[in-house]
C-alpha cells in the first residue's frame, strides 16, 4: 500500500512534467530553453536534459508522422467531400420521409465529415486538413439545404397549384437555384446556425495535429 500511495504522487508529478515541456514545445521553445526551465524549477541538469530529449523525440515521431503530404491532402479532401454529399443526401431523404426538418443532423454531417478526412488521409492531420474539413461540411450543409428547400417548394406549390406546377419546380433549375441563394440566409434561424456553428466547429477539432512543426528530425542529446 505504502509503495502505491508513494507511486502516485511520482506519476502525476512525471505527467506535470511531460505536459510542461509538451506546452513549451508547441510556444515554439527549443531543447535547451526548455531544460533550461525544468532546471530553473529544480530539476537536476542532467535529469532535465534526459526528459526533454525522451519527450522531444517522441514529439518529433508524432508530428513526422501526422504530417501532411500532397497525397493524404487529394485523399483527406475526397474522404471529406464524399462524406459530406453522402451526409447531406441522408438528411434530405430523412427530411423527406418525415416532412420535419432536423436541425442537429448538421452536427452529424460535421462529425461525419471531419471523420472522413481524417479517415482517408490515414493519420496524417494539421491545418490544411482542418480547413478542408471546414470548407467540405459547409459545402455539404449547403447541398442537404438546398434540396429541403426544393422539396418544401414543391409541396407549397402542390398544394397550391396541383402537380402539373409543382412538376416545374426541377431540382436542377437556375431559377431555383436563385431563389434557394437568395432566401438562404431567411432560412437560418438561430437554431439553425447553433447547428451549424457546432458542425463546423466538430469538423475542424478532429484532423487537428499535435501543433508541433517537425520541419526537421533533431537528433543526440543537449549540449
Amino acid at each position: 500500500m505504502g509503495t502505491e500511495a508513494k507511486a502516485g504522487p511520482q506519476t502525476d508529478q512525471a505527467q506535470q512534467v511531460i505536459q510542461f515541456v509538451v506546452q513549451q514545445m508547441k510556444a515554439g521553445m527549443d531543447k535547451a530553453a526548455i531544460a533550461g526551465k525544468l532546471q530553473a524549477m529544480g530539476m537536476d541538469v542532467m535529469d532535465s536534459r534526459r526528459v526533454v530529449d525522451s519527450v522531444h523525440g517522441e514529439m518529433m515521431n508524432m508530428a513526422e508522422a501526422q504530417r501532411i503530404t500532397s497525397g493524404s491532402l487529394l485523399s483527406g479532401t475526397v474522404g471529406g467531400v464524399l462524406a459530406a454529399v453522402v451526409s447531406g443526401a441522408l438528411w434530405a431523404i430523412i427530411v423527406r420521409l418525415t416532412d420535419y426538418e432536423i436541425g442537429f443532423m448538421a452536427w452529424g454531417l460535421g462529425l461525419a465529415v471531419g471523420a472522413g478526412v481524417a479517415l482517408f488521409a490515414r493519420g496524417r492531420r494539421g491545418r490544411s486538413l482542418q480547413v478542408i474539413a471546414v470548407g467540405a461540411s459547409v459545402f455539404g450543409i449547403v447541398i442537404a439545404k438546398y434540396f429541403i428547400f426544393v422539396y418544401f417548394l414543391q409541396q407549397t406549390v402542390l398544394k397550391q397549384f396541383g402537380p402539373e406546377s409543382a412538376a416545374r419546380v426541377a431540382y436542377f433549375s437556375t431559377k431555383v437555384m436563385q431563389l434557394f441563394l437568395s432566401s438562404l440566409t431567411a432560412m437560418l434561424s438561430p437554431y439553425d446556425a447553433l447547428w451549424v456553428f457546432l458542425a463546423v466547429a466538430t469538423a475542424w477539432k478532429i484532423p487537428q495535429g499535435l501543433g508541433i512543426r517537425a520541419p526537421k528530425r533533431e537528433r543526440g542529446m543537449i549540449t
